[in-house]
């Protein structure tokens, strides 16, 4: 019996080169996979809700109140009223020719009210009273006078806006005669409304053309309010809506980064693409005449709210 070496596993086999491949795959095991993209995000959800009214824009000096934008009509029709008529024109015409609606009448003679209170002076007209009043009581009135009849002057008195409201819609032309009915006259005072709405938003676009700080301005005030309790990104996911009652928006503002993940939204309609002047539905919604005055029946004939 003679004494034999074990045979190798590795004999016959070459290991020229081996010790290079085990120093590549040492390497390359020493590089750990980046699976970060599979990780939750275990960061708190922020949701910051901006909330802007017509403050907002006073403060970037653009001049959007209602009263801005009413003086103007309130002494054209002063004018008119005080001058003659000497080519046989009415006055009625001539605060048509001029852009001037039966709500710039209401407006002009509330006295003691807040007189550039449109939505409230839409309510306190629509809104129907016990003994009738405004509205009610005209459609009284118109009943008699367009079909022809007499009715008693003394139920309102002499330099009453009441007064010039059916002076207004009598010697208008609107088309009432022979078959009045209160639809008819809703849908003339929502005609006025729409033509006011119009005029407003004219009057608005050309304050912002007048104003050519208004949006650097605005930008940095909206950013301002943005950032004020923000939290940190490294530890919230955040989210950001501007929820806005003014007419003006992010193109006036020149908000270019203003992307999907930020939700602008103008409650009441923007510039350019039909602005909304309207009043509280609350306990009114089922009331037929009041109803298309309304804010919310307004934005959903609309389609909603205008969002970016």
């Amino acid at each position: 019996m003679t004494d034999e070496m074990p045979v190798s596993p590795l004999a016959g086999i070459k290991l020229d080169g081996m010790a290079d491949v085990f120093k590549t795959n040492a390497a390359s095991l020493s590089v750990v996979p980046d699976y970060s993209s599979c990780y939750l995000d275990m960061r708190s959800t922020w949701h910051q809700l901006v909330v802007i009214g017509n403050g907002f824009d006073l403060a970037c000096d653009l001049n959007s109140s209602f009263s801005s934008f009413f003086e103007p009509r309130f002494e054209k029709m002063r004018d008119i009223e005080a001058a003659d008529m000497p080519d046989g024109g009415n006055v009625v015409s001539r605060l048509r020719e001029a852009g001037l609606t039966v709500w710039d009448i209401i407006l002009f003679d509330r006295s003691g009210d807040d007189w550039c209170d449109v939505e409230g002076a839409i309510a306190k007209w629509m809104r129907p009273s016990n003994p009738a009043r405004f509205i009610d009581l005209l459609d009284s009135i118109f009943e008699l006078v367009f079909s022809g009849k007499k009715w008693q002057r003394s139920l309102l008195r002499r330099d009453s806006v009441e007064r010039h409201v059916v002076r207004y819609i009598v010697e208008g032309g609107f088309g009432l005669e022979g078959d009045y009915s209160r639809d008819k006259l809703n849908v003339l005072l929502l005609e006025e409304l729409h033509r006011l709405e119009n005029a407003f938003d004219v009057y608005l676009r050309k304050q912002v053309e007048m104003t050519p700080r208004y949006p650097e301005c605005a930008r940095e005030l909206l950013r301002d309010i943005i950032m004020r309790d923000m939290p940190n990104e490294e530890d919230y996911q955040t989210e950001l809506s501007v929820l806005s009652f003014n007419y003006t928006g992010p193109k006036e503002m020149q908000l270019c980064d203003v992307d999907d993940t930020v939700s602008y939204v103008n409650i009441h309609g923007r510039l350019d693409e039909g602005i909304i002047i309207g009043i509280d539905g609350k306990g009114l919604m089922t009331n037929a005449n009041v109803l298309p005055f309304t804010k919310t029946y307004r934005l959903m004939a609309k389609g909603g709210p205008r969002y970016n």
